[in-house]
């Protein structure tokens, strides 16, 4: 789904908003009680949690290719089946594929005041050694 639609579905004015990238990858942007975050659908990935005037808590390397198909390298993110290199399959992506798989939202909600929370899943799931 496209950061429009997106939006449209899911977005909460003020909070919650999806955007594009130059690199086609969408991103959830939050902002709530003067804390700012972002989330990457491909790999469901926090890279950026920024309270308000104070430098942001999360690092995210200046080296992340931000780019489909491509981990992006910092931030909170998804390690799954495995960390490191792949004993079995030394081909495989580091971490596991969920660094990079599409996920999809299912839901969003706010939980009171200073708390949004969401459900989503991976839009694949693919047999590992």
């Amino acid at each position: 789904m496209r950061a429009e639609e997106l939006t449209a579905k899911f977005g909460i004015a003020g909070i919650l908003a999806f955007v594009e990238t130059e690199h086609r990858l969408v991103k959830a942007v939050v902002s709530l009680e003067g804390v700012t975050g972002e989330l990457y659908l491909q790999g469901a990935q926090v890279t950026v949690w920024q309270p308000r005037d104070e430098r942001p808590v999360l690092f995210t390397s200046p080296n992340s290719a931000f780019a489909p198909e491509r981990a992006i390298r910092g931030g909170i993110p998804i390690v799954f089946p495995w960390f490191g290199p792949n004993r079995h399959m030394p081909s495989a992506p580091q971490h596991g594929f969920a660094r990079t798989a599409a996920w999809h939202l299912d839901g969003v909600e706010t939980a009171g005041s200073g708390s949004l929370s969401r459900s989503g899943r991976s839009a694949s799931v693919r047999s590992t050694p």
